[in-house]
């Protein structure tokens, strides 16, 4: 058989996609529930990337060599597949009970956290990113930026966490 069009087939690519939502979902569900901070989880979500690897050597077709490459790279697909999801998902805010219809689309559509900012003593739409570079306090809703701004800054504030995705890598 011809290794380009096995390669191209639509079927192959399904097993590194759900291995990587599997691992997405697993590292996700431990690090949750033992409360684990970066990097533990991205180490969890590698092993288990390579432990979902090792299905490559039910294979009897091809050499020790080959089944040893293969190995490694599927699990390397395996994980980049499993931290791509995950960081969508992290990058998604929760929803909160102002934002609008518009602004969750557009966070989901484009993976940016939207929100507000307050920097200085004034509060500005801008995504989470913006707001960091230019020193000031992210919030989800307009009423979380305008009360940032009238207490002090702390010292370093911890970003919101949303219920089931939180960054594997910082």
């Amino acid at each position: 058989m011809d290794s380009s069009k096995e390669f191209l087939n639509p079927s192959s690519m399904l097993t590194p996609g759900l291995a990587g939502g599997m691992t997405m979902a697993i590292t996700n569900v431990v690090a949750r529930q033992f409360d684990l901070d970066a990097p533990g989880p991205a180490y969890l979500g590698l092993a288990l990337s390579f432990l979902f690897g090792l299905l490559v050597w039910m294979s009897q077709e091809v050499s020790q060599v080959k089944r040893l490459v293969l190995y490694v790279l599927n699990s390397l697909v395996i994980f980049v597949v499993a931290v791509g999801s995950n960081s969508v998902g992290s990058g998604v805010p929760a929803a909160s009970k102002t934002a609008s219809l518009t602004d969750m689309l557009m966070s989901s559509a484009y993976a940016v956290d939207v929100g507000w900012c307050c920097a200085g003593d004034r509060v500005t739409r801008s995504t989470r990113d913006e707001c960091g570079k230019s020193g000031g306090r992210f919030a989800t809703d307009e009423a979380s930026a305008k009360a940032s701004c009238a207490r002090p800054a702390t010292a370093k504030e911890a970003p919101k966490d949303n219920k089931f995705f939180r960054a594997w890598i910082k």
